[in-house]
């Protein structure tokens, strides 16, 4: 995985506990999460859209990309867990870890 968008760590606004994950890849892949850790792969019952040619409309050569809607973040931590297996059945061993963490207050601001 080259990149996440929204990347990793990042924090969803109060209130909000779904959001659309794209992760960027260096090859063509079909992708799964799970938000159990060490799920394997053909276990994981989160499945994301994948593209099967390069993306290029991020001005970048030769990736693709795989898309999702994380649903159920009420965690002040949400991790999903993410696996691939590539064009030629390489499947990954461990887990790429995706974290969106809640926000738990408002925002405020002081003039």
């Amino acid at each position: 995985m080259i990149k996440a968008d929204p990347s990793s760590g990042s924090y969803l606004r109060k209130g909000v506990t779904n959001s659309s994950l794209k992760i960027v890849l260096n090859e063509a892949s079909q992708c799964r999460y799970s938000m159990a850790q060490n799920t394997k792969y053909e276990n994981m019952t989160g499945n994301m859209a994948c593209n099967n040619e390069p993306d290029e409309d991020d001005g970048y050569v030769y990736e693709w990309n795989c898309r999702t809607t994380l649903t159920g973040l009420n965690l002040p931590e949400n991790r999903a867990y993410i696996r691939c297996n590539d064009s030629v059945g390489n499947v990954n061993l461990a887990d790429e870890v995706y974290i969106l963490k809640q926000t738990l207050e408002d925002l405020k601001l002081t003039l």
